[in-house]
């Protein structure tokens, strides 16, 4: 499930992949800018998007929103998955 995409008003594409991952994909922060960040919390990756906001990178508020909304859903810090 992408918490955000690649847009006009996104510099970022976050996901929470299938292996239980949140991944900030294609990353543009640090030395690794040519590939993906993952992470074990949701946590993890909402520090990892205010480092981006920091950086003077886009991401829409309804980003922040999202990340937010699945951490409170979640004790455990990963993103509610449909376990179907």
């Amino acid at each position: 499930m992408s918490y955000v995409r690649w847009s006009d008003i996104s510099d970022v594409y976050m996901y929470s992949s299938v292996n239980g991952k949140e991944v900030c994909c294609q990353c543009s922060l640090g030395s690794n800018n040519e590939g993906d960040y993952d992470f074990d919390t949701i946590e993890e990756l909402i520090a990892h998007a205010i480092k981006h906001k920091e950086a003077g990178h886009l991401i829409p508020n309804y980003a922040m929103r999202n990340l937010k909304y699945w951490k409170e859903t979640r004790s455990d810090g990963h993103s509610k998955r449909n376990t179907q």
